[in-house]
């Protein structure tokens, strides 16, 4: 059975809400109040209580994929980071860096005309 903290119903007014149980104080904004209201207001959810959770599974969701966006770039920057401790990188000087570089517009071109992007 699950079990549920209740509070008490606050009254939109002109300054900042606080809600306070044992564990925790809450303050919401007069305009996040209305945004709540409005969303139970639509019909899209029962409840404020609904609106708050559905907030806090998307906010999750955003976090967990932040999450992993950020461990993926902290695995490329280690691969990096090996890589030249590995001696594993090209050395680019005044002579051959117009090759590098024009390298690097023949690949775009060769994407461009493929119809790929950079990302694909």
């Amino acid at each position: 059975m699950s079990q549920y903290l209740v509070y008490p119903v606050i009254a939109v007014s002109n300054t900042v809400e606080k809600v306070t149980c044992s564990d925790m104080n809450i303050s919401i904004r007069e305009q996040d109040l209305e945004r709540i209201q409005r969303k139970v207001d639509s019909g899209m959810y029962p409840s404020s209580d609904a609106v708050i959770a559905k907030a806090l599974a998307l906010l999750d969701e955003h976090d967990d994929k932040l999450h992993a966006e950020l461990s993926e770039v902290r695995k490329m920057v280690k691969e990096g980071v090996d890589a030249l401790k590995n001696g594993d990188y090209v050395e680019y000087t005044d002579e051959n860096l117009h090759e590098f570089f024009e390298d690097i517009k023949r690949r775009g071109r060769e994407r461009w005309a493929s119809g790929k992007s950079g990302a694909d």
